[in-house]
């Protein structure tokens, strides 16, 4: 008698039944063709087995049966460990812009991108050569975004904590180093150098930015 496996419900005739080209190779084909890969579907299905996999096209996630459905990104091993970044840049630039922009002349941006730890924070060093022509100040501070330089702010540049400066007619050679937290682990984000000044030109050199993760 006919028996059928568990998982994909395919029938197995036994050694003295005759074989029906339509039950036993052409229904069989057509489960099997449909279990392979990522299976559409608006709703779980009722009976799922161990391994199943789909993709809920209303949700546009894809999920994978495991005694309950588990969504992948749930299941993608993101490692504790990112190794640093470090970008530099030693062009002398200037602004007089007196809120914080990326823009410098001549254009010489410092920005880079990472993927986000486990831990779900990094630190960010800041360093850079500051002068003044103005009895002002000179800020020299850092943004982060999500991907790239289009996407939303997660942390927008400030004149304390994540900001080196200098204030009157002097010149100062300065790092700060300050934490970005609340981070989704293994996701891509975009940080970049900003700079203002209150009045007159702030003039930049040896600029650097250094990414280090938070190990938890």
């Amino acid at each position: 008698m006919a028996t059928f496996t568990t998982r994909l419900g395919l029938r197995k005739p036994a050694p003295t039944d005759p074989v029906d080209v339509d039950t036993d190779i052409g229904d069989n084909m057509d489960i099997l063709d449909q279990a392979v890969g990522l299976t559409p579907a608006l709703g779980f299905p009722e009976d799922p087995y161990v391994g199943q996999t789909i993709l809920r096209t209303d949700l546009g996630k894809a999920y994978v049966w495991n005694s309950s459905w588990i969504e992948y990104t749930d299941l993608i091993d993101i490692p504790s460990y990112m190794d640093p970044i470090e970008v530099f840049n030693g062009t002398t630039v200037t602004t007089t812009s007196t809120s914080f922009t990326a823009t410098v002349s001549p254009a010489a941006p410092v920005e880079t991108t990472f993927t986000a730890p486990a831990s779900g924070g990094v630190y960010v060093t800041v360093t850079s050569n500051l002068e003044n022509s103005a009895s002002a100040t000179v800020y020299c501070s850092w943004e982060m975004r999500l991907n790239n330089s289009a996407g939303a702010i997660v942390h927008a540049a400030t004149e304390n904590v994540k900001s080196v400066a200098v204030q009157d007619v002097f010149s100062s050679q300065s790092s700060t180093r300050a934490l970005a937290g609340g981070l989704t682990p293994g996701q891509t984000y975009f940080v970049r150098l900003m700079h203002r000044v209150t009045a007159g030109t702030g003039t930049y050199t040896y600029r650097g930015l250094l990414i280090e993760p938070v190990i938890s």
